[in-house]
């Protein structure tokens, strides 16, 4: 289990994290040096892992509550176990059913290797990559499962 923490998420970030992660893991790849290249300011085309299962599980009011300190503190602590409930009983219900029915995690396959690409060229994806991601790709409250 990993978990994420951040004050703020780019568009596809913690799909492209997985995808990164699982190209490293499935091709066998140096990790010191594929996040040296990652993080390096080259332009590079990263898989996309699947959205289905990628969740949200709670939001962090900390920084918030801190800079707003004369306002009521928000908290959800409160909701914590009706939040839970919906989540097993009907969040994660949908989402192992169709992981049975559509085979997204087995399928998934960051099949383009890590490249540079100009700002101008970025090479297509396979479609079955903005489909979906099961159990082995879950995002719970920033924590992959």
């Amino acid at each position: 289990m990993s978990q994420v923490d951040g004050q703020s998420f780019m568009i596809h970030q913690i799909r492209k994290m997985v995808g990164l992660v699982t190209y490293i893991m499935r091709f066998n790849k140096d990790p010191k040096a594929t996040f040296a290249l990652a993080f390096s300011h080259q332009k590079l085309a990263v898989p996309i892992a699947p959205s289905i299962g990628l969740l949200l599980d709670r939001v962090l009011y900390d920084s918030y509550n801190e800079k707003n300190g004369h306002l009521q503190p928000l908290d959800l602590a409160s909701s914590e176990e009706a939040l839970a409930k919906f989540k097993e009983s009907c969040v994660m219900v949908e989402v192992e059913k169709r992981e049975r029915e559509e085979g997204q995690t087995i399928r998934y396959h960051p099949s383009h290797c890590i490249e540079e690409a100009s700002a101008s060229h970025h090479p297509p994806l396979p479609p079955q990559l903005d489909e979906g991601v099961g159990d082995a790709h879950r995002v719970l409250a920033g924590t992959f499962i």
